[in-house]
């Protein structure tokens, strides 16, 4: 699993922590790396996340052009 986080660390990919049965203050509590505890969200809050997500990608592809 590290491995694959410090590939997409490397690529610029986003790592987006999903939390099923903790919560985020529990997450954030325990020994991580800083960079895990930012984008949290609980498997409540997935459909909105992904139904933002389109939007944050257009977003992201303006500011870069």
């Amino acid at each position: 699993m590290w491995a694959e986080i410090g590939a997409a660390r490397i690529r610029r990919i986003p790592i987006i922590v999903l939390l099923l049965g903790l919560s985020a203050t529990e997450f954030q509590s325990r020994p991580m790396p800083v960079f895990l505890k930012k984008d949290i969200i609980s498997l409540n809050e997935v459909d909105a996340y992904l139904a933002e997500l389109p939007l944050a990608a257009q977003r992201q592809e303006k500011s870069h052009v």
